[in-house]
């Protein structure tokens, strides 16, 4: 068996010597170049940054391929790294598959954990952007070829770029952030495999302004050129631009498959009362109910969660919980506690262009101190009241998707929350103004189960929870509010 081994081993070093002896090493250089280019495209620009900087300065990225990418083959049991060493740079697995292990003497893992990384996908990124020490070890369980991408020679040939060097030194320094923050318990530890909240779509919003315009130029230009397709005429290209001036968090971008996409960022919260944290059974979430202006209510299914009049500075912070804490409900809550931190990514094509809706959502659990009254429905007004009441139409793409995301996680327990809605007219709720906007419509606040929540946001849940604001006098919700908020002001 040995002397198999080794036979194999000894072609496979007359094929990677012949390589480096290869014909193409006879070329012109920029001819050489741009085979080279040929080659690593189809992997490497499965990377939406690497496809950006191609569109850009594509004589720079040539030079990348040519000087900074090796292609490599490994025969089965071949070590690509092992835990405890220094990172070298990044590995894309062209054909075969990987076994990729993790074990406690090196890694944040309580016991051994193995995951088989095949073709398509990226290894040991973080070591583009950071000084990395592998955290797993790598085997190849079959013959393996990989494009292998050096972090020293990246960093010398974009150099040679000002606006590739700006978008690398920017990028890397909201991957590392990402990189440090991701610590147990808020956040899953790092791996060669993944880095939490360090995808694409996560770090774009980071960058500087004038690079997110660059981006979005880029976008709207390929966009421009498919204007004869059936789905992008004239008139929908300047909707699309319009979409793009709603606020910060909106980007038009190119994806890893060259497709136009417009790109979405939220933050929504989780709240449950600290003081429920031991009784699982009341295991309670404030939710927002609806909001009530101009003398009506409007019913309104969402978390809490970042709004227009958050910039995109305040978004990216570490503590935008809090800013959505204290902006949305003010002095009705105290001692804040963030206890976990997770991501969902929501897809859907508008008029022909794919839309994603990235969201972080954030388990806060919280003291409630709202020290008013709190208001009830009257049962006997429940089914025929129906008139002060309607469904308000939630921002696209963000509160209903939210809010049936996790609704769905939940389905078990819907003829559980059927039942708890017979008991809707003890549920108190609360009404808030936002201390950040005046005129902003008073905001409804109620703690409802997870039960609750996914009955209320199927479609006849949403009928019973426009019957169930018609029972609240909407003048009472403004007098109430008023004097409780002078009272607190006195």
């Amino acid at each position: 068996m040995a002397q198999q081994q080794l036979h194999e081993r000894q072609k496979e070093k007359e094929i990677r010597s012949g390589a480096e002896t290869s014909p193409l090493h006879w070329l012109p250089t920029k001819t050489r170049q741009v085979l080279h280019f040929e080659m690593c495209s189809p992997h490497i620009l499965g990377h939406p940054l690497l496809r950006l900087w191609a569109s850009l300065d594509y004589s720079t990225v040539m030079k990348l391929c040519d000087q900074a990418i090796v292609y490599s083959v490994y025969l089965r049991a071949d070590d690509l790294f092992t835990a405890g060493n220094a990172a070298v740079g990044a590995y894309i697995i062209v054909s075969g598959s990987v076994n990729y292990v993790q074990t406690p003497e090196s890694s944040h893992v309580i016991c051994q954990r193995a995951a088989t990384i095949t073709e398509g996908l990226w290894l040991s990124e973080a070591a583009l952007w950071a000084h990395w020490i592998h955290v797993g070890t790598a085997e190849a369980m079959t013959t393996c070829k990989l494009l292998e991408i050096d972090a020293q020679q990246i960093a010398i040939v974009v150099k040679q770029s000002r606006l590739l060097q700006c978008f690398a030194v920017e990028y890397a320094k909201q991957f590392y952030a990402a990189l440090i923050e991701s610590q147990a318990p808020l956040i899953n530890w790092p791996s060669d495999i993944e880095v939490p909240f360090a995808k694409y779509e996560h770090l774009v919003f980071g960058l500087p302004r004038f690079l997110k315009s660059v981006m979005t130029s880029n976008a709207v230009a390929q966009l421009e050129m498919l204007h004869r397709d059936l789905f992008f005429d004239h008139f929908r290209i300047q909707k699309i631009k319009a979409k793009l001036n709603d606020g910060p968090h909106s980007l038009l971008i190119v994806n890893g498959g060259g497709e136009i996409e417009h790109l979405v960022r939220k933050t929504c919260l989780h709240v449950k009362q600290q003081s429920q944290i031991a009784r699982l059974e009341t295991n309670a979430r404030l939710v927002m109910i609806g909001t009530c202006k101009h003398s009506r209510n409007s019913a309104k299914l969402t978390f809490p969660g970042i709004d227009d009049f958050f910039s995109g500075e305040e978004e990216m912070k570490d503590d935008a919980w809090k800013l959505i804490l204290e902006r949305c409900l003010g002095a009705c809550v105290k001692e804040p506690c963030l206890v976990e931190k997770t991501c969902d990514v929501s897809h859907q094509r508008i008029e022909g262009l794919l839309t994603r809706t990235v969201t972080t959502i954030c388990s806060v659990h919280v003291q409630w101190m709202y020290s008013g009254d709190p208001h009830f429905a009257k049962p006997k007004n429940m089914k025929d009241r129906r008139g002060g009441v309607r469904m308000s139409t939630p921002k696209q793409g963000y509160e209903s998707d939210q809010i049936r995301s996790y609704a769905s996680a939940q389905l078990e327990s819907k003829e559980e929350g059927k039942s708890l809605i017979d008991n809707i007219a003890e549920i108190p709720v609360y009404p808030i103004w936002s201390p950040a906007l005046d005129e902003d419509p008073l905001h409804l606040y109620a703690w409802l189960s997870d039960a609750q929540i996914c009955y209320f946001s199927g479609a006849a849940g949403e009928s019973r929870l426009s019957s169930w604001l018609s029972c609240f006098d909407p003048d009472e919700f403004m007098e109430r509010t008023r004097a409780f908020q002078s009272t607190n002001s006195t």
